[in-house]
C-alpha cells in the first residue's frame, strides 16, 4: 500500500498539472465550502484544463461565470469573462471574444481592479491577432499596467507574445532589443515554458532571414526542452511550428513529419478543433514543399468545405497554380485576399498579391518578363533584409557570447574552489604529516592534475569566445544600401533590356560576396567588385568624378576580408564624391613588399583640417578595425587599418602581412 501511495505521488511530481487538477477537484468535495470559494476553484480549474483538455476548460469557465453572476461579484465575473474569451479566441470566434473582453474591461475600470484590467488587455491583444497594430497597442497597455503593479509573470508574457507580431512584421531591430531583455530574465527565473516559446520564435525569426544554422540551433534548443513542459497546448504548438516551419523547411520530410504528427495527436488529446485543423494545414504544406502535390491537395480539399480560413484558400490557389490551372488558382487567391483584407492581415495580403502576380505572369507566358520580375524581387528581398538582419544577428551573437562568458566564469570558479580545497587539505596534512605524508602527496598531485584540466578547459572556452566574436564581425560584413541602384535599373528592364542586363550583372558582382558564408575572398575578386561598384555609382551620381585602380600586385594570390575593398571605396564615394560637384577623384593603389600587402584608397573630397587624424564611426571602418584587432591575436605579425587626412586628400591605408591568417584559415589547418 505504501509503495502504491509513493507511486501516485511520484506520478503527480512528473505531471504536476494532473496533480493540481485532482487536488482542486478534491477541494470541491469538502463540506461547508462557500460559493465564494467554489468560484475561485472553478476559475483555477478552467485555467489548468486549458493546457490539458479544452472541453473541461470551457465547462469550468461557464460554471465560474454562472456562480459569479449569482454572487454578484464583479471581479469574479470579469475573470470568468476573460477565461471564456480565451477559449473563444482559440476557436476563432474573435468577435464574441472581444465582446466579452469589453464587458470585463468595463467591470475592471468601474471597480478599479487594475490587475484584472491588465489581464483583459493581454487577452484583447490575442483577440486582435489578425490586426497587428491593435494587438501591439493592447500588449503595450497590459505591459505598462503589469510593470506598475509588479506583475513580473505578466510582464514577460506580454513581451514574449508581442514578439510574435514583430516577427511577422519583420521588425528585427525591435525584436533584438526585446529578446536581449527577455532571455536573461527567463533564464534567471528558470522559466522553461517562457524559454521554449522564445526559442521557438527565434528559430522562426532566423528561418525568415534564411539563416539555416541559427534557425536549426534554436529549434533544437526548444525541442530539447519540450519533454520538460506539462502544458500540452504549448508543447503541441512548439512541435508543430518547428516541425512544419523550420525542420520541414531546412531538413527532410522524414524528420519533420513525426513532429507534426505528435503535435496533431496532442491537439486531439486536448480536443482543440482549431489546432487540429492547423496541424493538418502544416502537414499539407509539408507535402506541398516535398512536391507531393496530390497528397497536399487531398488534405486541403478535406478541410475547405464550410471553412472561412483564408490560409486554406491561399493553399488551394497555390496547388492549382502548380497544376497549371491558372484561372481557378486566381479565383481562390482572390478569395483569400478578400479575407485577409477584411482581417487587416497586411503581411498575408502581400504574399497573396505576389502569388497573383506569379499567376498573371504565367498566363502571359513571357519568360523574359517573368525572369526580370523574379530577379528584381530577389534583389529587393536581399536589400530590405540587410539592416534588420544585421541588428538581430548582432543581438543573438551577444547572447551566445554571454553564454560562453558565463561558462568561463563557472570554470574559473571551480578552479578557485579546487585551489581552496588544496590549501585546506594542505593544512590538515601538515597536522597529520607524521602519519600521512604519502596521502598528502597523493591528494595534492590529484588536485594539480584537476587544475591543469580545468585550466585547459578555460583556455579552450576563451578561444571559442574569440571565434564567436569573429563570427559576429563576419555577420556584420554586409554591403550598404543600394536601393538607389535598383531605382535606376528598374525602368531600364522593360525599355532597354541589354543595358539593364549589364547593370544587373555588375550589381550582382557587387552583392554576391554578401551571400557568402566565408570570412575572406581572393584579392582579385574584390578588385573586380570595386570596379563594378564605382562604375555603377558613376552612372547614377549627379556629380562629376573619376576613379583609377592601380593594381601592382597582379600575381598576388592573397585572400582578404570579404567586401573590404568595396566598402572602403564606398566610403570614398559616400563621404568624398558627394561633397564635390566636379573634379572629384578616387585613387586606389594596391602593392606589396617582401612582408606586407598594402591597399591605399584616397579621395579629394572635403575632409577635416589638414594633417588631422580622423576617427571613423562608420560600421564599415569600425567592423574591419575590430576584425583585424581580433585576428591579430592569432598572428605574430600584425595587420592595420588607418584613416587620415593628408593635404586635400582623405586616405585609408591597409596593411596585411603576406602570410596573415584569419580564424577560418586557422580552423582548417
Amino acid at each position: 500500500m505504501r509503495l502504491f501511495v509513493l507511486l501516485i505521488l511520484s506520478l503527480w511530481t512528473i505531471h504536476p498539472l494532473v496533480g493540481q487538477i485532482k487536488e482542486m477537484k478534491d477541494k470541491l468535495e469538502v463540506k461547508g465550502l462557500t460559493d465564494a470559494q467554489k468560484v475561485k476553484i472553478y476559475e483555477a480549474l478552467s485555467k489548468a484544463y486549458y493546457g490539458e483538455q479544452l472541453d473541461s476548460s470551457a465547462v469550468y469557465a461557464d460554471r465560474s461565470y454562472q456562480l459569479a453572476i449569482k454572487l454578484n461579484s464583479p471581479e469574479d465575473i470579469a475573470k470568468a469573462l476573460i477565461r471564456q474569451s480565451i477559449l473563444l479566441t482559440n476557436e476563432g470566434d474573435l468577435k464574441k471574444a472581444i465582446e466579452k473582453l469589453k464587458q470585463a474591461e468595463n467591470l475592471a475600470k468601474t471597480n478599479q481592479y487594475k490587475e484584472v484590467e491588465a489581464w483583459v488587455y493581454n487577452s484583447l491583444a490575442k483577440s486582435f491577432k489578425n490586426q497587428p497594430d491593435s494587438a501591439l497597442h493592447y500588449y503595450n497597455k497590459s505591459l505598462e499596467l503589469a510593470k506598475k503593479l509588479k506583475l513580473n509573470d505578466l510582464v514577460l508574457k506580454n513581451k514574449i507574445q508581442s514578439s510574435v507580431i514583430l516577427l511577422h512584421q519583420k521588425r528585427y531591430s525591435e525584436l533584438s532589443d526585446l529578446y536581449h531583455k527577455i532571455i536573461p530574465q527567463l533564464e534567471k527565473n528558470n522559466d522553461v515554458e517562457g524559454l521554449i516559446e522564445t526559442y521557438t520564435y527565434m528559430s522562426l525569426n532566423f528561418r525568415d532571414m534564411y539563416e539555416k544554422k541559427k534557425s536549426l540551433l534554436y529549434a533544437e534548443k526548444a525541442i530539447n526542452l519540450a519533454p520538460q513542459i506539462q502544458d500540452k497546448k504549448l508543447k503541441a504548438f512548439v512541435l508543430g511550428a518547428l516541425g512544419g516551419g523550420v525542420i520541414g523547411y531546412f531538413e527532410s520530410f522524414g524528420k519533420a513529419e513525426p513532429l507534426i504528427r505528435e503535435s496533431l495527436e496532442l491537439g486531439k488529446t486536448l480536443n482543440d478543433k482549431v489546432f487540429i485543423r492547423n496541424s493538418y494545414k502544416r502537414m499539407a504544406i509539408l507535402h506541398y514543399n516535398n512536391d507531393n502535390i496530390k497528397r497536399a491537395a487531398e488534405i486541403i480539399d478535406s478541410l475547405l468545405p464550410g471553412s472561412g480560413d483564408p490560409d486554406l484558400y491561399k493553399m488551394k490557389g497555390s496547388i492549382l497554380y502548380e497544376n497549371n490551372q491558372l484561372k481557378d488558382a486566381e479565383r481562390y487567391l482572390n478569395e483569400a485576399y478578400k479575407m485577409y483584407e477584411k482581417d487587416g492581415a497586411l503581411i498575408q495580403q502581400k504574399i497573396v498579391i505576389q502569388q497573383l502576380i506569379d499567376t498573371k505572369l504565367a498566363g502571359i507566358g513571357d519568360e523574359k518578363l517573368t525572369d526580370y520580375f523574379y530577379l528584381l524581387d530577389s534583389i529587393n528581398m536581399v536589400i530590405n533584409d540587410k539592416d534588420n538582419k544585421a541588428q538581430f544577428i548582432d543581438m543573438e551573437t551577444r547572447y551566445r557570447t554571454a553564454e560562453k562568458e558565463a561558462e568561463i566564469k563557472e570554470k574559473e570558479l571551480e578552479l578557485a574552489e579546487s585551489k581552496n580545497r588544496v590549501l585546506l587539505i594542505s593544512g590538515v596534512a601538515i597536522l597529520l604529516i607524521a602519519s600521512g605524508a604519502f596521502s598528502f602527496w597523493f591528494v595534492g598531485n590529484r588536485q594539480k592534475q584537476k587544475e591543469l584540466i580545468r585550466s585547459k578547459q578555460i583556455f579552450e572556452l576563451q578561444n571559442n569566445l574569440n571565434l564567436k566574436e569573429l563570427e559576429s564581425l563576419n555577420n556584420q560584413l554586409n554591403p550598404h544600401e543600394v536601393k538607389n541602384l535598383i531605382t535606376s535599373i528598374a525602368p531600364d528592364i522593360i525599355t532597354k533590356a541589354p543595358e539593364a542586363y549589364k547593370k544587373m550583372i555588375k550589381l550582382f558582382n557587387v552583392t554576391r560576396a554578401s551571400l557568402s558564408n566565408q570570412l575572406t575572398e581572393p584579392l582579385q575578386n574584390q578588385i573586380n567588385q570595386a570596379e563594378d561598384f564605382l562604375q555603377l555609382q558613376q552612372s547614377i551620381s549627379p556629380n562629376v568624378w573619376s576613379y583609377e585602380i592601380q593594381n601592382n600586385c597582379e600575381e598576388c594570390n592573397m585572400e582578404i576580408p570579404r567586401l573590404l575593398l568595396k566598402n572602403m571605396v564606398e566610403n570614398a564615394v559616400k563621404h568624398g564624391m558627394k561633397t564635390l560637384k566636379n573634379d572629384g577623384e578616387i585613387l586606389v593603389s594596391i602593392f606589396k613588399d617582401d612582408q606586407n600587402l598594402y591597399i591605399q584608397i584616397k579621395d579629394n573630397g572635403n575632409g577635416e583640417k589638414e594633417n588631422q587624424k580622423l576617427e571613423s564611426t562608420g560600421i564599415g571602418f569600425s567592423t574591419y578595425h575590430k576584425l583585424f584587432k581580433m585576428a591579430n591575436k592569432f598572428n605574430e605579425r600584425k595587420a592595420s587599418l588607418e584613416l587620415s587626412r593628408i593635404d586635400s586628400w582623405t586616405q585609408t591605408q591597409i596593411s596585411i602581412p603576406l602570410k596573415y591568417k584569419f580564424h577560418n584559415q586557422l580552423n582548417s589547418e
